[in-house]
């Protein structure tokens, strides 16, 4: 490297320093009139990526670094925790049992006790939970470790809620309720066959919810963990002013800094378990925010070792689908990857081979913004997984030049 910045990278940097000057002195002031220290820890969307992997940084030129890995976030969190003022809480925003070949094949049987093992203590459900059907759903949320929370998932059939609309946590004197929201949209959109029994569109009463759950717990903080996306959890912070901070997760935004919803502090923690997002907070004695900061923190490869239990947890879950994952199916000279919105590598990649084996003129890809990126040289099996993560069937249809017109 010549040392060179460009803006970009420059803005990047400026922010990170401020962060890290807030934070240190948010973390190492005294005991002062302003009140409790707390720190929120915080991930989502990892899509089942257990191991380091190649991930995306913007740049004028790609820039490609190895990050990620629950072995890796677990030291990360573990770091975070022990340099915390005052007590923290570890929060999951959902999408973790989908998104790679292991995790397709074997139901999402080879995250559970990995995922268990980073020690969040509460779990909010994403859209994609639900890919294995109901059953194989309920089964593993049972099994998680952390509480699961969420305000909007109920079953059609009873109209009951399947999960506590909040947890209420009470750590070294602080107490935070944490309320949970599932992606809104995702029973409507989704495949009946994922969704059947249950709905996610039921939001009536949200703002009356917080409101008494603020008069009757009486937390110190009240937090939402939403896996609905960015642009409707600021939304969500305006709608519903009691939330004091909504960790956000669903659309995979790396908010470099946190964002200010009138006085609700919204942030999103990126994807693939490479970052975590830390936001510490200075608290009134008559309630609300005096202090915060935030960072996202980097999980790359040569800043946090893997812890050795994660790592062992990981390497028992994958070995029986290492073969498998490892089959060389083809070769590429340039990188596959997916983060910009109109056009990338991935989905031309994807759409010629649609149009070739469908033997089409056009091809449409979903546009999943997900999966590591494919470095030049071999792809693999999980490769494809991890770009695909879904064995759904191919559809051909036609369309006149007069159809198209109309358009």
């Amino acid at each position: 490297m010549d040392g060179s910045l460009n803006r970009r990278d420059f803005l990047a940097a400026t922010s990170a320093g401020l962060a890290s000057v807030a934070l240190e002195r948010i973390a190492t002031a005294g005991p002062t009139s302003q009140g409790k220290r707390l720190t929120l820890l915080h991930f989502a969307d990892t899509h089942a990526h257990l191991e380091t992997h190649p991930e995306f940084m913007p740049g004028e030129t790609p820039n490609f670094r190895m990050m990620g890995g629950f072995a890796r976030l677990k030291t990360a969190i573990e770091r975070e925790r022990a340099t915390a003022r005052g007590p923290s809480f570890l929060f999951d925003g959902g999408d973790e049992f989908q998104g790679s070949a292991p995790a397709a094949w074997s139901e999402g049987e080879v995250i559970l006790r990995p995922l268990n093992a980073l020690g969040a203590d509460v779990f909010v459900p994403g859209n994609w939970e639900p890919v294995y059907g109901p059953e194989r759903f309920h089964n593993l949320m049972r099994r998680l470790t952390a509480q699961v929370a969420s305000f909007n998932f109920h079953s059609t059939e009873t109209g009951e809620r399947l999960f506590e609309p909040a947890i209420v946590i009470e750590r070294d004197g602080v107490r935070v309720a944490v309320v949970g929201i599932t992606d809104i949209f995702a029973s409507g959109r989704q495949p009946p066959s994922q969704f059947h029994g249950m709905d996610t569109s039921r939001m009536e009463g949200l703002r009356q919810f917080v409101q008494e759950l603020k008069a009757k717990q009486k937390p110190d903080l009240v937090v939402a963990v939403t896996h609905t996306g960015l642009t409707t959890s600021r939304k969500l912070a305006r709608d519903v002013p009691e939330f004091d901070v909504v960790l956000s997760g669903h659309t995979h935004e790396r908010t470099q800094q946190a964002i200010l919803e009138g006085k609700t502090i919204v942030a999103e923690p990126g994807s693939m378990g490479s970052f975590l997002g830390r936001l510490d907070l200075v608290l009134k004695p008559e309630g609300g925010v005096a202090e915060y900061a935030f960072r996202l923190i980097p999980i790359e490869a040569d800043e946090f070792e893997e812890d050795p239990g994660v790592k062992s947890l990981v390497d028992a879950e994958l070995k029986p689908y290492r073969e498998r994952m490892q089959e060389v199916v083809g070769f590429t000279q340039t990188p596959i990857f997916r983060y910009d919105v109109l056009e990338t590598s991935a989905d031309d990649f994807i759409t010629d081979a649609v149009r070739e084996a469908a033997g089409a003129d056009i091809a449409l890809s979903n546009g999943f913004r997900f999966g590591a990126p494919i470095m030049p040289g071999e792809i693999t099996t999980g490769d494809l997984w991890s770009l695909l993560p879904m064995d759904a069937r191919m559809k051909r249809g036609w369309i006149t030049g007069k159809e198209l017109k109309q358009y």
